[in-house]
C-alpha cells in the first residue's frame, strides 16, 4: 500500500512532501521505495533537528552514519537522499551541507556469477517442471517465460515484472522497458524462438492489450512480486545443481542480465553494442562485464 502523505510529521513534513513532488515533476519515478526512504529521513529530522532550519554537518554525519552490520549499498542510498534533499533545500534558500559523492567506499571486487549454456538449459528445464507449479494463476506459464526472457533479453527483474500487455510487441518481437533504472527507456529485440514463447504464453493466458494490465499478473492489475520471484528462482537454482553461496555471494537472478551480455559480446566487438542496448545511458561503468568464467 502507498505511504500516505500524511503519514509526514513535523517541521520538515511539507519540505520532504515537496521534495517527493519536485522530483517526480523532472522525471523521477519516486514510488514507494523511494517514498519511504525520504519518510525515514523526514522522522530523523523531526527527531535531532526541532526547527526546519536546514542540514548541518552534525545532523548529516549523524543521518549517514554506517549502522553495525549495515552494507555499504544500504549506506550510500541513506547518502543518496540525503545529498538531493540538501540540494533541494539550498534552492530554496536553506542552508544544507552536502555528504560528498566518496562517502562511501564500496566493494570494488564484486564479480558477476555468469552461467554456462549448460546451467541456463538446467535452469529452464526446472522452471519448466510441472512439480514446481505452485498456487498463483498461471505460475506453470510465467515462472519459464520470466526465465527465459532474463536471460534472453538481459532485463532486470523489476523491467520484467513492469511489462504492461501493450509494451509486448508480439508481431515485431521487441519489448518497450519504460522509465526503467536512472528512467531511461529503450527497446529491446526479443530472440525470434522467445518472441513465439511470449506469442503462445499470450494466447493460453487469454490477456487483451486494451485492458492494460501487467503482462505477468498473479490477479488483475497486480503485477507477480519481486521477492517472490526471487524465491522460486533459489528453488531452480537447487533442482538445477547450482550451489548458491548465500545472501550477497550469489548466483543471483541479476546475473542473468550479466550472462547475456557475456554471451553477446564474447569479449568482443560487439560488447559495447550491447551495452547500450542494455542501458543506453550507462556505459562508463562496465569493465566488470569483462571478468567471467569462460561461457562454453
Amino acid at each position: 500500500m502507498p505511504l500516505d502523505f500524511n503519514a509526514f510529521n513535523g517541521p520538515y513534513a511539507e519540505l520532504c512532501r515537496n521534495f517527493i513532488e519536485y522530483k517526480r515533476s523532472i522525471g523521477y519515478t519516486y514510488g514507494k521505495r523511494q517514498v519511504y526512504a525520504v519518510k525515514y529521513l523526514c522522522d530523523y529530522l523531526s527527531e535531532y533537528s526541532p526547527g526546519a532550519t536546514g542540514l548541518s554537518q552534525n545532523i548529516v554525519e549523524g543521518y549517514i552514519y554506517r549502522k553495525p552490520h549495515e552494507s555499504a549499498s544500504s549506506q550510500s542510498k541513506r547518502i543518496y537522499i540525503i545529498r538531493h534533499f540538501g540540494l533541494y533545500i539550498a534552492s530554496l534558500g536553506y542552508k544544507a551541507y552536502l555528504p560528498p559523492y566518496d562517502s562511501v567506499k564500496k566493494d570494488k571486487t564484486f564479480v558477476p556469477y555468469i552461467y554456462t549454456k549448460e546451467e541456463i538449459k538446467r535452469i529452464i528445464k526446472a522452471a519448466e517442471d510441472p512439480a514446481n507449479r505452485y498456487t498463483a494463476p498461471n505460475s506453470h506459464l510465467v515462472q519459464p517465460l520470466m526465465i527465459k526472457i532474463l536471460f534472453g533479453c538481459g532485463l532486470r527483474i523489476s523491467e520484467a515484472l513492469a511489462l504492461k500487455v501493450g509494451d509486448v510487441n508480439l508481431e515485431e518481437g521487441i519489448l518497450h522497458i519504460r522509465q526503467a533504472k536512472y528512467n531511461n527507456s529503450r527497446l529491446v529485440p526479443m530472440p525470434p524462438n522467445l518472441a513465439g514463447d511470449c506469442l503462445d504464453y499470450y494466447k493460453k493466458t487469454g490477456h487483451h492489450a486494451g485492458r492494460g494490465g501487467f503482462f505477468f499478473e498473479i490477479k488483475p492489475g497486480t503485477q507477480y512480486s519481486k521477492s517472490s520471484f526471487y524465491n522460486r528462482f533459489r528453488s531452480f537454482l537447487k533442482q538445477a545443481g547450482i550451489a548458491h553461496g548465500g545472501r550477497g555471494k550469489g548466483p543471483r537472478l541479476h546475473d542473468a542480465r550479466h550472462s547475456r551480455l557475456c554471451a553477446g559480446s564474447n569479449g568482443k566487438t560487439r560488447h559495447g553494442y550491447l551495452l547500450r542496448l542494455a542501458n543506453p545511458c550507462r556505459i562508463h561503468g562496465a569493465p566488470h562485464y569483462r571478468k567471467h568464467r569462460k561461457i562454453r
